[in-house]
């Protein structure tokens, strides 16, 4: 479909600007007075305009604060406590802004005592997570960008990192480099940039006087190398020296790369259509009930509402039988791995007869050259996790997408029946992210997951007490030397072996938070569609409004189809 499309009398170009389909969109849900979907329009509407949005974000103390305020030039935020809600840094006039949960907006002053003890500090019990603040800045560099930057609580605490990427169009993920990637830093990158959900982002390496001087080049190394394997497309920075000049230039790529309308606009369009999607259900469920009568639309209305209530319960048993199947695939990569064992030994002690100091090698070489073997033995994993990510996938979309339908939640088959969640289909805007994670990124995903940990500990051998080769040792020593290697190689899949464990665990459940929050979506809004009077004299029918909606989200589908297609033309000819 080319040029603009009429909807119903409304003139709507939505596949070339989404603020369009946004403003249709609004009107739809405003007819219909699904009031659960429009507060999913809001952070569109915020965000689709406006100033490009940086989130800087990462676990506790990372430094987080303190490279906002280097990056703005000036002490925008406190970085004496633990900041606990989101305090977005903005040019113009100076001032400090908090917002709460009903929405009302408090004005104060930056330089009065006290003004930040709700904002930094210690979480209490009864705080909100809706809560958040502005402070506003003279900055040149943040005017002549038009950016905002985001200091955020740290990943974990406070509101889901995830609400405030949903209104970001980039972010800065700060690493300690001291410390290996966390699970939560893994999960924040894999959940965004290695499953295409978020395009621009870069990563932050800090704390660098806590590495030894003599280590830092090859932690460098290590720290690129793993995150390569999650995305070669991810920017890293050193930030070194107190100069904040080279991250600064990343932000600035950052800006320049993702801060024009295909990007930017490209991520609202989708989140449009994942709205129309929800309205689109919800007027099936009502038509349904029109038309076998009032009688019948009071009975689905309460079983809608007994979902809503037993909403918990069912998921919990649905993420009883994820874990059983994410115990299995772990176990058989656990398996897999293991059968490396001796290949591995055999390879290492073959190095070590080369070697000319035994003792040397076991103490600098070894580590390097366990990890590269494990690499290697990562990659003949790569078919079993993602046949096994597959597999439970596609069980996933069988088996919740049939209401009330009785899956069986035991890979082997010899496990309980339990009743599969209602109303959740993993169609369109889920397959699209699902797929995207296994489809042309899926040898990204697995790399990520397989990837083995950057420290590997090498204990001491009793066998080697000088500096000697492995030819001048007696069979006692050799045999000693072989059984100390074998138990490091098995220390070390062991590590690899958890690690990988934590990481699916983090996929699965990341997976399923998705999952859950877009089924409660759902469920809401057919039982909120279920309560509406029956439109007014004059007034548009349900099946005339989700022809509506259909036809919108048609054109939006369409028009990003189209871009993408162009996008991987114009790819090809560049090469």
């Amino acid at each position: 479909m080319t040029g603009a499309a009429s909807v119903n009398g409304h003139h709507a170009n939505a596949q070339h600007d989404p603020l369009i389909a946004l403003a249709e969109v609004e009107r739809l849900v405003g007819e219909t007075g699904l009031d659960a979907l429009g507060a999913r329009l809001s952070p569109i509407r915020e965000a689709a305009r406006g100033p490009f949005r940086l989130a800087v974000v990462g676990a506790l103390r990372r430094g987080k604060s303190h490279l906002v305020n280097r990056l703005a030039g000036t002490e925008a935020v406190p970085t004496t406590g633990t900041t606990i809600v989101p305090i977005t840094v903005s040019p113009g006039a100076l001032g400090l802004e908090v917002r709460r949960a009903d929405g009302s907006v408090e004005h104060r002053r930056p330089e009065e005592d006290g003004v930040w003890s709700d904002l930094v500090g210690r979480r209490s019990p009864g705080h909100t997570g809706d809560t958040s603040a502005r402070r506003r800045i003279q900055s040149a560099w943040l005017e002549e960008l038009e950016l905002e930057l985001i200091d955020t609580p740290g990943l974990g605490e406070g509101p889901r990192t995830d609400a405030v990427l949903e209104t970001a169009d980039a972010f800065l993920l700060v690493l300690d480099a001291s410390l290996p990637l966390g699970n939560d830093e893994r999960t924040l990158l894999e959940g965004t940039v290695g499953a295409g959900r978020l395009d621009a982002a870069g990563v932050v390496v800090t704390r660098w006087e806590r590495v030894d001087a003599g280590e830092r080049e090859e932690v460098w190394e290590a720290i690129q190398e793993e995150l390569s394997a999650i995305s070669p497309a991810l920017q890293v920075v050193a930030d070194r020296d107190g100069n904040v000049r080279p991250v600064r230039t990343l932000v600035e790529d950052l800006v320049a790369r993702a801060g024009g309308e295909g990007q930017r606009t490209r991520r609202r369009a989708w989140q449009v259509v994942d709205v129309l999607d929800l309205l689109a259900e919800a007027l099936d469920a009502r038509i349904e009930a029109e038309s076998a009568g009032e009688e019948q639309r009071l009975r689905e209305l309460a079983d809608a509402e007994r979902d809503l209530e037993r909403r918990e319960l069912d998921w919990d048993r649905v993420r009883i039988g994820v874990e059983r199947r994410r115990l299995a695939l772990a176990d058989r990569l656990r398996e897999r791995l293991a059968t490396s064992r001796e290949g591995i030994a055999e390879t290492l002690m073959w190095e070590l007869e080369r070697a000319s100091d035994v003792k040397k090698f076991w103490r600098l070489d070894l580590p390097h050259r366990l990890r590269r073997e494990l690499r290697t033995a990562a990659k003949s994993l790569d078919t079993t996790l993602t046949d096994g990510l597959k597999r439970d996938l596609a069980w996933l979309d069988e088996g919740l997408g049939e209401q009330r339908r009785r899956s069986d939640l035991d890979p082997g088959g010899t496990g309980p029946d339990t009743p599969a969640v209602a109303d959740v289909r993993l169609r369109d805007v889920e397959r699209w992210k699902l797929y995207n994670r296994l489809g042309s990124g899926g040898a990204m995903l697995a790399a990520s997951i397989l990837f083995p940990p950057v420290a590997i500990a090498i204990g001491a051998t009793a066998a080697v007490s000088g500096e000697l080769t492995l030819r001048g040792m007696g069979e006692d020593q050799r045999r000693r030397l072989r059984e100390d290697l074998l138990r490091t190689i098995d220390g070390a899949t062991d590590e690899h072996a958890r690690a990988i464990d934590e990481r699916l665990t983090a996929f699965y459940d990341a997976l399923l938070t998705d999952l859950d929050e877009r089924a409660t979506a759902r469920a809401q809004a057919r039982a909120e569609a279920l309560r509406l009077p029956a439109p007014s004299e004059g007034g548009e029918s349900a099946s005339e409004l989700r022809e509506r909606a259909r036809r919108l989200r048609g054109e939006l589908i369409h028009g990003l189809e189209r871009e993408r297609a162009e996008e991987v033309s114009d790819d090809h000819g560049d090469d």
